[in-house]
């Protein structure tokens, strides 16, 4: 609730993590493990690993780090729904009320999750 007063619309934009936490975010690190993300990444792709070796490791870096990016808005979407929230990470006013804390808002607050879940 507090994210949601703090940053209204914009609350799931602050509920995604860095791309250092997703993959390696530098050629040389890319490299350092370059067996296991090239095996992600052929994974994730289908190619074969032969055809990933023709790439630049920075193609297949930044490939690698869109691929997981695109998991995790998957990741994020599907928590927030079964954690009763909007597709912008809002609880809705009945996940609120389940959860107990409805009677616990201020009416701006329910004003503001009103509007925001409409």
């Amino acid at each position: 609730m507090l994210n949601v007063l703090h940053y209204g619309r914009e609350t799931g934009g602050h509920d995604r993590i860095p791309d250092r936490a997703i993959g390696p975010t530098d050629d040389l690190l890319y490299e350092a493990e370059g067996e296991d993300n090239g095996r992600d990444l052929a994974g994730r792709l289908r190619p074969s690993l032969r055809e990933l070796d023709g790439r630049a490791t920075a193609q297949k870096r930044e490939l690698r780090i869109e691929l997981r990016r695109e998991q995790l808005e998957r990741l994020i979407d599907v928590s927030y729904q079964e954690r009763g929230c909007n597709g912008a990470g809002i609880p809705l006013p009945q996940t609120l009320m389940d959860l107990g804390l409805g009677g616990f808002l201020a009416d701006e607050a329910r004003a503001i999750i009103s509007r925001l879940t409409a």
